[in-house]
């Protein structure tokens, strides 16, 4: 059974208490279960703060709108902490004091500490720059090159992977060219639906340009169906002949880099800058080195690690860089 537990507030003399509430997560959620054991009042979405309709029920505290539009849904999923509130001011109150802290417990508190009580309270805006704190201490005294530190760093903190800080292999002036050409404008390709839905088109719309991918495209299949090749390759092909085109960003198939160093070599493709992580065990390797001759600007990943995940971590690093850490 679910167990809301008051804590002893110091120097008030009042003592902590537990209350049983029902089990389950839409028990847990509704109002009249929080209402009836501490008399509290609950604000989802931080809309402002209700009432049950009720006046000889009315709370005496009330969650800080703020706290749980922070905590999102915590009834449902962390089962972490909450802290109550006394309002300050009439209806709608104008702010909220702090009087306890309460903590919602799933299963038995009995004969020891929950497993979840040491679980950190953030506001969903500061997760992803308290990772990056985290990160950063874990890395220590490393040292990066700082337009190659912030790409670095992303993608360790897409993937926790801190391998990448020393198989990420950024050629000379490749960031810049890459962001030199998202500010100009240019589009992105990519070799899987996965990288293009992981960066962030919203910032890449600010600059003018646009991710694509044309592996679902039936002309594609259809001309890797007739050719016997894959469908990655096509794509490089038709990539090739859009001028529009700047950033090359493969994360899933070798064929596709390998395929783009010789349109290279044709003559036919001019990328600004290629990124090359594609992961996995078939010709993984030998296309990423194949592809640090090209003579253009690279980002590759050495080893058989990579993926979408990281080829958009690396795009979107650049992007918040060529705006200013902007971010839509």
């Amino acid at each position: 059974m679910p167990v809301l537990v008051r804590k002893e507030r110091p120097g008030t003399g009042e003592k902590g208490s537990r209350v049983k509430v029902p089990r389950g997560p839409a028990a847990v959620r509704e109002e009249s279960c929080l209402i009836a054991t501490f008399r509290c009042l609950i604000a989802f979405g931080g809309e402002g703060w209700k009432d049950d309709d009720a006046q000889a029920r009315r709370p005496a505290c009330f969650c800080a709108p703020q706290t749980l539009r922070a905590m999102e849904g915590v009834f449902t999923v962390a089962y972490n902490n909450v802290i109550l509130c006394k309002p300050l001011g009439s209806d709608p109150p104008r702010g909220f004091l702090p009087i306890y802290r309460i903590k919602i417990y799933k299963g038995n508190t009995e004969g020891g500490a929950p497993m979840l009580e040491n679980i950190q309270i953030i506001h969903p805006a500061d997760i992803e720059k308290r990772s990056f704190e985290i990160l950063t201490e874990i890395l220590g005294e490393r040292q990066f090159p700082p337009l190659h530190e912030s790409v670095i760093k992303r993608v360790i903190h897409t993937t926790a992977d801190f391998e990448y800080a020393d198989i990420l292999k950024i050629s000379e002036g490749a960031v810049e060219a890459g962001m030199e050409a998202l500010q100009a404008g240019m589009n992105i390709v990519t070799d899987t639906q996965m990288a293009a839905a992981g960066i962030n088109k919203r910032t890449l719309k600010g600059f003018g340009g646009e991710v694509l991918c044309f592996m679902s495209d039936e002309d594609v299949a259809a001309e890797a169906k007739g050719k016997n090749i894959t469908r990655a390759s096509v794509c490089m092909e038709k990539a090739a002949a859009n001028p529009s085109i700047g950033i090359y960003v493969v994360g899933n198939a070798p064929t596709a880099l390998i395929r783009l160093y010789e349109l290279i070599k044709a003559g036919v493709a001019a990328p600004k800058l290629i990124i090359g992580v594609p992961v996995g065990f078939v010709n993984v390797v030998e296309s990423k080195e194949l592809i640090k001759a090209a003579g253009i600007p690279t980002i590759i990943s050495e080893g058989r690690k990579g993926g979408s995940n990281v080829a958009a971590a690396i795009v979107n690093s650049m992007l918040y860089m060529a705006a200013g850490d902007r971010r839509e």
